[in-house]
């Protein structure tokens, strides 16, 4: 017994020796070289789920394999420069001068490798090659939510979240006693269908681009949020930095006839209309010494209700109900609406813009009472509109279950 466990400690201490001192600079090297991502708790994992209840992950940990070099056991770089350049599909000269450092004890050649090219590598059975690995962040999927998620990488305190859900829970999802998975609203089945639904979108019309929105009104859970174009967050780039922006929450737009319900609301709501008052629609209307037109034909001309405003998306009819509103209580009500703050979403956002309104002039509030000189975000709007379909609650839109 004497003799085992003598033969056991000279065994754990010629470990110890040979991975302290002979392969030091081997280790020191490789630590230097791996990026700050395998911390000890990992990272908090993104799911999304269906009516089933079925997890379905949109941002997880993955383990990858990496190609490195030993320079020190390379007794022949050229030579093994030409062989592994259309393996690894990397500039023959660039790997030579990685393989040309006989003091250098490890080099990371290429990341995030297929098991094709590590089986290639391993048939050149190459002392001076060995295969690793490494735990990165992986998004799954075409589900247009890349603006949504966002995507983990680096600011100037180290690894962290960037953009969308990993930057706005980046402290839950990377805790320093433990991390949490977050469970979203978003149901895959629905975004995946407002995914195809939106790229088809923007084929047909020629868009620019386009975003997607579906949340139930009454408890502001959010079951698809999808933007185009987006960007691979698996493999962006600098060139990606306009795409990384949420449009949903971080960009303002004229929101334009999709407004007038809210008018039409406030003009109900304060007595100022009810669905059956009329107006004489004469295809125009005249403020100070601009002249506002409806945008379809003039057809829809005479003794118009309500109604057939928001039916024929009359903008003289969305003028009439706010000329019958007191500038200070459309304003106010507004504001109430949510328009001009933010919703509370669970993401980075900004704030709408009605500054114009703030002149008084009687132009500026006619054209927004169709949604022209205002500015929202789109789910600034989705909020306000929701207004109207719960009943006048105010709801918080959420991501997160």
């Amino acid at each position: 017994m004497l003799f085992a466990f003598v033969l056991i400690g000279l065994v754990i201490w010629g470990r110890f020796f040979y991975l302290t001192v002979i392969r030091h600079d081997y280790y020191l090297a490789k630590a230097g070289n791996i990026s700050d991502n395998t911390d000890a708790i990992p990272r908090g994992s993104i799911f999304l789920t269906d009516k089933d209840s079925m997890p379905y992950a949109a941002a997880l940990n993955k383990e990858f394999s990496l190609i490195y070099a030993v320079p020190q056991k390379i007794s022949n770089p050229a030579d093994l420069s030409k062989k592994l350049a259309p393996i690894l599909k990397l500039d023959e000269s660039l790997l030579l001068q990685k393989l040309s450092k006989p003091d250098d004890p490890y080099e990371v050649l290429k990341k995030k490798v297929s098991d094709e090219i590590v089986n290639a590598v391993k048939t050149l059975n190459e002392p001076g090659l060995g295969i690793g690995s490494e735990t990165l962040r992986y998004y799954p999927g075409e589900l247009y939510l890349s603006q949504v998620i966002g995507f983990l990488g680096f600011n100037k305190n180290g690894q962290s979240g960037q953009y969308g859900l990993e930057e706005y829970y980046n402290e839950d999802l990377s805790g320093i006693i433990s991390s949490v998975d977050l469970i979203l609203t978003i149901d895959s089945s629905i975004q995946v269908q407002a995914g195809i639904l939106l790229a088809k979108t923007v084929e047909n019309w020629q868009a620019k681009g386009g975003s997607i929105i579906v949340m139930n009104p009454k408890d502001g859970s959010i079951l698809a949020m999808a933007s185009f174009p987006d960007f691979d967050a698996n493999n962006y780039s600098v060139s990606d930095k306009n795409n990384f922006v949420n449009p949903v929450t971080l960009k303002r737009y004229e929101p334009g006839s999709v407004f007038k319900p809210i008018t039409m609301a406030i003009g109900i709501e304060t007595g100022a209309v009810t669905p059956e008052t009329e107006y004489y629609n004469t295809g125009s209307i005249k403020i100070n010494d601009r002249t506002i037109s409806n945008s379809i034909s003039d057809k829809i001309l005479g003794w118009q209700t309500m109604t057939t405003v928001l039916e024929q998306s009359l903008n003289t009819g969305a003028v009439f109900v706010q000329q019958k509103i007191p500038k200070d209580v459309f304003l106010k009500y507004l504001k109430d609406f949510g328009i001009n703050s933010k919703t509370g979403i669970d993401i980075p956002e900004m704030v709408g813009d009605i500054s114009e309104l703030s002149t008084g002039r009687d132009v500026n509030y006619a054209t927004a009472s169709f949604g022209q000189g205002v500015a929202v975000t789109p789910i600034e709007l989705l909020r306000a509109l929701s207004v109207v379909a719960n009943g006048g609650k105010l709801i918080t839109p959420h991501l997160v279950a």
